[in-house]
């Protein structure tokens, strides 16, 4: 079921019409439920819906599968205000089981579908992207290719921004499955599971931020008999620490003195890469020792600057970009013994959990009166908890 309010609700199932199983959809509008027509694959084959996603009243996307008389397929079907329709999905194989068990939509244009499909003899994880005209398959984390692997439901807080939860069969018995969308891969999550000799099965999922999931599902009990087991999720950008990685030498632009000043330029690469889960942000600074010739010669102390942010992107397995609030130019403080660093980039606190790649411009002006060669310098780069 997917509700926009108190007063629009779409819920999505099947009913066996004696033979065959064929879609049923319903809104509820208005204090009442009523059934929607909705097509099927055939009258003489299973169709069966399990999810629905809705961003408006006039884009609801529906999920199953569909038996074309061997085995299943996906199904897709789309909502545009007025009619149902069925979209084409597409399979692992024909000829082996696609199932589409869950489906979330960040956007009109952004859907996550999630199921199996059975690969040499084993159900396999299947998740599907909707960009809001197809679909495509995902590549998945499966963990074995000789076991059993099945994702029951997905939640996405935003359009980069998904985690699915499941189970695959383990030794002792089934074993919880969580996995995480970040921009462009799927990426192992973690949660518990009551023992490694009981079934723990999760079959529902909801995420309010990329910091916050909650999972529900059952666990076998010692009794025999199913017990609840609800936990919260553990993202890829929590329980871990925060890092840097810095690039190394940089190499600036060339110039030719000409009696008048002029700017040496460059850019320098540094991943941030915040696990830690606090959502407090993080503060990245710089110091360095003054530009010299290895001659005796060295540029002002305040020659070098951060002139601005070239890019700020993520990589795969962030969680979210940070928002910057530092303002530029910022002099970049030089000194035989390295002055108090300077921010040169404030991510704000429920920013840049996970890594991004952050790409700095940097000017060192260099008076006309220099002297010629080659001028080099040791920077500092440090991060540290909070804006």
């Amino acid at each position: 079921m997917s509700c926009l309010s108190a007063s629009q609700c779409f819920a999505v199932g099947y009913a066996n019409t004696g033979t065959y199983d064929q879609t049923l959809i319903e809104e509820y509008s208005g204090g009442s439920w009523s059934i929607l027509p909705s097509p099927n694959t055939s009258s003489t084959e299973n169709n069966d819906l399990y999810g629905v996603s809705c961003t408006s009243g006039s884009q609801c996307i529906a999920v199953g599968s569909y038996n074309n008389g061997t085995v299943e397929q996906t199904l897709t079907e789309e909502w545009n205000g007025t009619a149902w329709s069925i979209v084409g999905s597409p399979n692992v194989g024909t000829g082996q089981t696609n199932v589409l068990s869950s489906v979330s939509c960040a956007a009109a244009a952004s859907c996550e579908a999630v199921g199996y499909a059975t690969v040499s003899g084993y159900e396999q994880t299947l998740a599907e992207a909707w960009n809001g005209s197809s679909w495509s398959v995902q590549t998945t984390i499966d963990a074995s290719s000789s076991a059993n692997n099945v994702l029951a439901s997905v939640s996405c807080s935003s359009t980069t921004f998904c985690v699915a939860a499941g189970d695959y069969a383990a030794a002792g018995g089934d074993q919880t499955l969580v996995e995480e969308w970040s921009v462009s891969n799927w990426l192992s999550g973690t949660v518990q599971n009551t023992s490694p000799t009981q079934n723990n099965d999760l079959s529902a999922i909801s995420c309010m931020s990329t910091s916050f999931c909650m999972t529900a599902g059952k666990y076998t009990a010692a009794s025999s008999y199913d017990q609840t087991l609800i936990e919260k999720v553990t993202m890829v950008c929590a329980g871990g620490s925060l890092s840097l990685t810095n690039p190394g030498s940089t190499a600036f632009s060339s110039i030719t003195l000409n009696g008048s000043t002029q700017n040496a330029t460059a850019q320098m690469s540094f991943v941030p890469d915040d696990e830690s889960g606090t959502g407090a942000g993080w503060k990245m600074s710089l110091t360095s020792s003054p530009l010299t010739d290895g001659a005796g010669h060295a540029l002002p102390s305040t020659a070098a600057t951060v002139t601005g942010v070239s890019s700020a992107s993520p990589t795969a397995g962030y969680c979210s970009l940070p928002t910057n609030s530092d303002t530029y130019p910022i002099t970049v403080p030089a000194g035989a013994t390295p002055p108090p660093a300077v921010s040169v980039f404030n991510a704000q606190s429920a920013t840049g959990e996970g890594p991004a790649s952050i790409v700095l411009n940097i000017a060192v002006a260099v008076p006309g009166d220099a002297y010629a060669g080659t001028y080099t310098s040791t920077w500092t780069v440090t991060i540290a908890s909070g804006p």
